[in-house]
């Protein structure tokens, strides 16, 4: 009776080890069954829409110059999707092109038409030269900074990236966003009071790479080059601790344009006290920092690392950026509008 007794203490103690691990379990695919709730890596016409509105219906900043921040840029569930395809922090500097201190980038796609200057494009009485023979790549090992040098299924997720939200109806929505901006360019053999870029819309490209700036990275004010019709810069991080990293909005004290340092050969610095923040862009989750450039459009980002307690947090630190340009060659830099008129 004693033994039956034992026997059947260890059986309910073994129940309740077994109910436990149960319960284990259960909350384990509990969990994972909601991180595939909350991670959605299916491309879909919906998708682009919902951006598309989320950009529409945000409001756009006019001071110091027009620009916008676009807080859940995308859905919640394909973000969680688009963190999931970012290179490993610890393969950056396999992955990733080094394109000066501290900034690695991978291209995404670059348009075919991104070397087409408007110029060309407007001159329709000359003749078009014979088309070249098709090109043929030769075969070759995967390069630092390519798409093919990371694993298959991030190559694919990107490539499927750039076609929908690098594509035509993207382009447009940005370019729109900042008609008044834009509309100030003066195009090559047009009159003076007339600009009709919304009638060569096929003429633009847009580019897009990722983008990784590490502790040493920093860039002091610029406007961008002229071929850079809208910047688009999406934020990347994984939880908002270092909101600091965003982009810094700059004006000029003394009103000094992109004009003002041409053939200099060198931009200001960061310390010029000449420059003031006018707002800094929070380096959050899901969102987009974007600007129209114009001659006084200013903006820099500040030492990525600066903010870390130690050398140590300096280097865990990383800004991971998508970084998309609406491009066409040919056409200068325009005055920025005035923040009340919307005019130079």
């Amino acid at each position: 009776q004693q033994l039956t007794s034992s026997q059947s203490q260890k059986s309910s103690e073994a129940n309740q080890v077994s109910s436990e691990a149960n319960q284990v379990s259960l909350k384990k695919l509990n969990n994972n069954n909601m991180n595939n709730m909350n991670m959605n890596c299916t491309f879909s016409p919906e998708l682009l829409a919902y951006t598309i509105s989320a950009l529409r219906k945000t409001r756009l900043e006019t001071k110091p110059f027009p620009h916008v921040f676009v807080k859940g840029i995308f859905r919640e569930s394909f973000y969680n999707c688009i963190l999931a395809h970012l290179p490993r922090v610890r393969d950056t500097k396999k992955s990733y092109k080094m394109l000066k201190k501290g900034r690695y980038v991978i291209d995404v796609g670059e348009d075919d038409i991104y070397n087409r200057t408007a110029a060309t494009a407007l001159d329709t009485t000359a003749k078009a030269p014979p088309p070249p023979p098709p090109y043929v790549p030769k075969p070759r090992k995967p390069r630092k900074g390519e798409l093919s040098g990371v694993s298959p299924e991030i190559e694919q997720f990107w490539k499927d990236f750039k076609a929908m939200f690098g594509g035509e109806q993207m382009r447009n929505a940005w370019l729109k966003k900042f008609d008044k901006t834009v509309k100030l360019r003066r195009w090559p053999k047009e009159p003076k009071d007339k600009n009709t870029y919304h009638t060569k819309l096929d003429q633009f490209g847009y580019s897009m790479h990722l983008g990784r700036d590490l502790q040493e990275y920093q860039v002091g004010p610029h406007t961008d080059t002229d071929n850079k019709w809208v910047t688009t810069l999406f934020y990347l991080p994984k939880a908002n601790t270092n909101t600091q990293l965003g982009t810094l909005v700059l004006q000029s004290a003394s009103k000094k344009t992109a004009d003002d340092f041409k053939g200099r050969g060198a931009l200001p610095r960061l310390q010029d006290p000449d420059f003031s923040v006018s707002t800094r862009a929070r380096y959050v989750r899901n969102s987009v920092f974007a600007f129209a450039p114009c001659k006084s459009s200013w903006h820099a980002v500040g030492n990525v690392g600066q903010s870390a307690n130690s050398q140590k947090e300096a280097r865990a630190i990383n800004r991971d950026t998508i970084q998309g340009f609406v491009r066409l060659m040919g056409v200068p830099k325009a005055v920025c509008p005035d923040p009340i008129k919307g005019k130079p």
